[in-house]
This record gives C-alpha cells, structure tokens and sequence, in this order.
C-alpha cells in the first residue's frame, strides 16, 4: 500500500441516472459517467449532488460514513484500519465504487468535480506485489538510492479511466477522432531514459542509478561529518528494473541515439503480479515515449520509429506493447468499449487486463479495465 495519490479517488459528482435493479426490490443502479453503483432504493435521484468514490480507494471504518463497511475488505496502514472499495456485483449486477452523501466532506459549498479525496481521509490502494516492485523489489542492493526520486522531468505513466471522461470521449467520438489501441499489460511500470548524456531507470514513484555515481570531495566531507561514513563513489543499483535495462543495453544504445527521450513500458515477470501475463521470463514492453527536450510524448507512429532505429542499432530487440487495432475510432457508446476491454491475453495469460487507447493525432488517451479482470483479480 502507498500514502501517494496518483488519481482523484473522491469527487463531487452529480448523478447523471437512477434506474430500478432488475433484480433486488429494495435497491437502484446509481450511473455516473461511466460507472454504475448500486444504491439503496430511493437513496438518490438522478440530478442529485453526491460524492463518489473509486474501486481501489481504501476508506477510513472510523468515520461514521464508513462504519457500516467495517469488517468487509479490511487493510490495515499506519496503525488505522480501512476497507477496500472493489469492483463486485450485487444481485447479478455490476457495482463499481461507493456513493455517499454530499455532506460526507463537509464541503460548505460543493461543486462538481471537486476532489475530497485528502478531506476524507481515503488512501490508494496497492497490492503488496506491485508496492514491491514499485520499490525495486528485493533482488541485490538498492543502497544509496533513498534520495533519488522519481525523474521530475519525466511524467509519471498513468491513464485515465475511461469512465471518467466521458465529455472527453464524446467530442473524440463526435470529431471521428482515430486512435492506436493497445493491450494493457499486468506488470510493472519501468522507464528507461537518457538527458544530456545521463542515463537512468525508474519504477513507477522511485529512481535508481544505472550507473556509478561520482560524489564530488566537499559532497564527500559534509557526508562524513553527518556521519554518513567516507564515499567518494556511489554504487549503482541491482534490481530487476536496472538489470532489464542492462539485459537490453538501453543505456548505451540511447546515449549513442542521443535523443532526450525516456522509454516506458511494462516489465512482465514470473516473480511480478503473480506472473499474470504466464512469461517465462522478465520481458520488458515499450508502451509510451515521452520527449524530454520538447515536453511531450511521441505520438504512435513516432514511437514506432524510433524503437525501429533503436533496434537497428543491435543487441536484443526492444518490444514494442502488443497492438489490438490501429488508426480506429472509438463508438458512441462508451459501454461497448468497455466490453471491447475483456477478452482474451495478448501473452500467455489467461485474459487480458484491459486495452489503452491513444490518439493519433494528439497527446490524449486514456484506459479501459476488463471487468472480468477487475472482478476475478482486484
């Protein structure tokens, strides 16, 4: 589990539909965007202000509002107890987060979209195998890299949920816009990148050296005096992240490139995410190419050439994530996207995660979660 929230897991929303379940006398189907919830019958209306929490948000049991979930997905952090919102179904049909009373944040003036996550004390959760890889995992030493955050000229790889966006996906579906849709992969995130003739390599929040680190004689002294020992030299990192980068040569390969560019992709593992994608061994995946100099990412055909050149430059073959359909739009009807998002493995897994969609033509994209994988692994 992590403190760190990389997405609104809290806001305000206002409830676009209310419809009878098919199947419980006492409860309704509450839709926002493109999730759907089931409520107690007549809890809410559709117009109404509320605040709705996402699948993967652990909530406080010691607030009020959540004392009724005490017991059920419980995780402990800190020494205080939560329950896990999950993905799950109700009488047959599918409930995804919590919506709860506009008042529950105690907001004096609510407005749509507002975040309350922080107000309400709700965490992220993370399974303990992907905080693990996240950290580096646990193969050979990780010393000297407890100050080396992730790159901050780099983003953090993270998409939205396509429900979240619905106005989004609307004015793409309107615009015929045209999209490179790709498999999600189930594993963990590794950036590899080069800036000025440095190299490096990241997990999804924490960086590690990929190379000796030189520590300057004055550095040196105020170390010792901190009592931090005498260290000229900084050893580089041993980890499954940087042992991938140095299987595949990335760092020499793209400080001879020369671009300032930083690859990210997914590294699948036996020993990662309960080796979910069935690799036989560590295989890393290039999903994204951000430019550093020029502040943006690669569009997809861009990408695709310059892991061309990459690999016309020898060693192992960089890979490229597993293409479902290039250059297509995306239908009116966001519900069919997400059955699009089930379905069978691009690897050896038993299904898929989901699919990413990205655009071709500008720096806008977005997820699809399989719900059959939300439901069988979350």
């Amino acid at each position: 589990m992590s403190n760190s929230q990389d997405r609104v897991l809290a806001r305000v929303v206002r409830i676009d539909d209310v419809k009878t379940h098919p199947n419980a006398d006492s409860l309704d189907l509450a839709l926002v965007g493109g999730w759907q919830c089931v409520i107690k019958r007549g809890e809410y209306q559709a117009g109404d202000l509320a605040i709705y929490i996402e699948v993967d948000s652990m909530v406080p049991v010691d607030n009020p509002i959540f004392e009724f979930l005490r017991g059920r997905n419980m995780v402990e952090q800190g020494g205080k107890e939560y329950s896990r919102i999950k993905t799950m179904k109700l009488r047959k049909e599918l409930s995804q987060g919590l919506i709860v009373p506009v008042h529950a944040a105690g907001s004096p003036e609510p407005k749509v979209d507002e975040d309350v996550t922080d107000r309400m004390g709700i965490l992220k959760y993370v399974k303990p195998s992907e905080q693990a890889a996240i950290n580096g995992g646990n193969k050979g030493s990780r010393t000297g890299t407890s100050k080396l955050g992730f790159p901050n000229f780099i983003p953090k790889t993270d998409q939205a949920r396509v429900q979240n966006i619905q106005m989004a996906y609307d004015q793409a579906h309107q615009k015929g816009e045209k999209f490179e849709v790709t498999f999600k992969l189930d594993g963990s995130s590794l950036t590899i990148w080069h800036k000025d003739g440095e190299v490096g390599v990241a997990s999804r929040n924490v960086g590690f050296r990929l190379e000796d680190e030189k520590i300057g004689f004055f550095t040196a002294i105020k170390n010792f005096f901190k009592g931090r020992g005498w260290k000229r030299v900084i050893k580089k990192d041993s980890n499954h992240f940087t042992a991938m980068a140095e299987e595949l040569n990335l760092g020499e390969r793209l400080r001879y490139f020369g671009l300032n560019i930083a690859l990210q992709g997914e590294l699948v593992a036996p020993n990662i995410q309960g080796n979910f994608e069935g690799v036989d061994k560590p295989e890393y995946y290039v999903y994204d190419i951000y430019n550093i100099s020029d502040s943006r990412y690669c569009l997809p055909a861009e990408r695709l050439a310059i892991l061309n050149t990459l690999n016309q430059l020898g060693g192992e073959t960089v890979k490229h994530v597993p293409v479902y359909m290039w250059d297509v739009g995306v239908p009116e009807d966001m519900q069919l996207v997400i059955k699009m998002a089930s379905g069978e493995s691009a690897l050896n897994g038993k299904y898929r995660e989901g699919l990413v969609f990205k655009s071709m033509s500008r720096d806008f994209s977005f997820k699809v979660i399989s719900n059959e994988y939300l439901l069988k692994e979350e």
